[in-house]
């Protein structure tokens, strides 16, 4: 896996993220090292020192889904949760085509404290 050329900003289309989950979920070899493995609700201090390593303000990541009950997911993690903020339809050409299919959902979370404290809301967006 190829670390990205030096000064490149990794900014995906929905199309490219596609891409990367398709490979990532077939075990294929993706083309970048520019989405890492980390579990978002645990080891915030990894991707917290990526960003700032990177100096960038975005960060993608696979993360496993942390199941309460059937149908909840659990966002958590010590002192802040992943707090939704809304769904887009991802749709594109499966076949080649013209026409569009709808593939998934692109969500976008911010990362708030649980309490009211005076911290800083909503620096990290997921």
């Amino acid at each position: 896996m190829d670390c990205l050329p030096l000064c490149f900003r990794f900014d995906p289309t929905d199309e490219e993220i596609i891409f990367y989950l398709y490979n990532k979920v077939h075990g294929l070899q993706l083309p970048s090292n520019a989405v890492i493995d980390s579990d978002v609700y645990h080891e915030t201090h990894v991707w917290k020192k990526l960003l700032e390593e990177r100096r960038e303000d975005r960060l993608y990541a696979f993360t496993k889904l942390k199941k309460i009950g059937r149908s909840k997911i659990g966002r958590v993690t010590e002192s802040r949760t992943w707090r939704p903020q809304h769904d887009k339809d991802v749709c594109m050409s499966v076949d080649g085509g013209e026409k569009k299919q709808h593939v998934g959902y692109k969500k976008s979370f911010t990362f708030v404290p649980k309490e009211k404290k005076n911290e800083e809301k909503g620096q990290q967006v997921l």
